[in-house]
């Protein structure tokens, strides 16, 4: 499976993905933003293209897939390439959108987070990994 988690919430979303890959066997985390340290993107000058950025961070989750890995991805927000990536990747696929207050979201799932802990974020995607179809 590979998970997104988007919100505008940088220690949430973080906070909540390091949880869950070290918490949750063979799972990994890549903030996408970290990507952006990386040698390939240092030698860009100007802006970034986010449609390539996001593509290099699903790549790298297919990758870490044929490893027998499952990745959260971490991203503020993915919303207009979302489509997109499930188009590409299927029922491997899940977005999850952290946000404080309900929103319309391109989502699988949006996850209101105002009074809940990273303990209670965890559960709720835990529920989510149960339903979620076997890949």
């Amino acid at each position: 499976m590979i998970l997104l988690l988007q919100g505008q919430s940088d220690i949430g979303r973080i906070t909540l993905a390091e949880k869950i890959a070290s918490e949750v066997d063979q799972w990994r985390h890549v903030p996408v933003e970290s990507l952006l340290e990386t040698p390939v993107f240092q030698m860009i000058q100007g802006d970034i293209d986010e449609e390539l950025l996001l593509g290099l961070a699903v790549h790298l989750a297919r990758e870490l897939a044929g490893e027998g890995f499952h990745t959260v991805l971490t991203y503020p927000d993915a919303s207009e390439h979302i489509p997109a990536i499930k188009k590409e990747l299927g029922d491997s696929f899940c977005a999850v959108h952290l946000m404080e207050e309900e929103n319309k979201s391109p989502c699988d799932h949006v996850i209101i987070t105002k009074d809940k802990s990273v303990n209670d974020l965890f559960a709720l995607i835990r529920n989510i990994f149960k339903s979620a179809p076997s890949t």
